[in-house]
């Protein structure tokens, strides 16, 4: 389910918010659609890890 160049954070990216930067790395994206049933979630979900 991993995809590459639609979505807007990339593996090894530092994460951000806005005008903020934290202290962590995106480490694995995935898009999820209708038939993933992890979390009921669909769109862009990030695996991040904090420093």
């Amino acid at each position: 389910m991993s995809t590459t160049g639609t979505l807007p954070f990339t593996v090894n990216e530092l994460c951000y918010h806005g005008p903020l930067i934290y202290e962590a790395k995106v480490m694995k994206t995935e898009m999820w659609d209708e038939t993933n049933t992890k979390l009921a979630g669909v769109g862009p979900h990030f695996f991040v890890l904090e420093f």
